[in-house]
């Protein structure tokens, strides 16, 4: 026989506990978020330059590049890149960063952090900024395999899965392997 579950009364005081500190009762301290937090524009004098340095910063070593002027993302299902959309980069970049407004409680002055989404027009705005773009690294090919390179001492080698800074390049992770050598 399986017990009823919790009662409705205790469903609710866990539900007010976790909205109200974050932590379902006796679980004791809710694990921490590990991304960054990211200011936005338009509260306390930050600035949308100080949103798109700090964005960028952020993102600076994500699967987030720049090909030429376009900034582009790699799709791992179809081991391409796809160019970056303002509406795409609102819930893609959540996945790296947090966003937040201060927000001042006018009884107590205690300043808290409220988490929110940034808007499309936030997301324009770093998509389209210099400063932005001056974060990201520059990407000029994208392999399904590893290819060859020339390495910096004048041999050649196979690229590795991953970004390569020397060539700019990024080789997705494949299952091919390369053939034994025969004398």
């Amino acid at each position: 026989m399986s017990s009823p579950g919790p009662t409705p009364g205790i469903l609710q005081e866990v539900l007010t506990t976790i909205a109200a500190t974050g932590r379902t009762p006796r679980s004791g301290k809710a694990k921490a978020d590990p991304r960054p937090r990211i200011e936005l524009p338009g509260t306390t004098g930050w600035l949308d330059i100080d949103f798109v340095n700090a964005l960028g910063k952020a993102l600076a070593h994500t699967d987030l590049f720049l090909r030429d002027t376009l900034i582009v993302y790699l799709n791992y299902a179809s081991h391409r890149i796809e160019p970056m959309t303002a509406i795409v980069f609102k819930t893609w970049a959540e996945r790296h960063i947090v966003c937040f407004k201060p927000h001042t409680d006018p009884d107590t002055g205690h300043v808290t952090k409220r988490e929110m989404s940034m808007t499309k027009e936030h997301a324009e705005t770093a998509l389209n900024a210099l400063d932005f773009k001056s974060h990201l690294r520059q990407l000029a090919h994208v392999n399904t395999i590893p290819l060859p390179a020339f390495s910096t001492t004048g041999g050649i080698h196979l690229l590795q899965p991953g970004y390569d800074p020397a060539t700019a390049d990024y080789t997705f992770p494949s299952q091919w392997t390369p053939a034994a050598t025969h004398p």
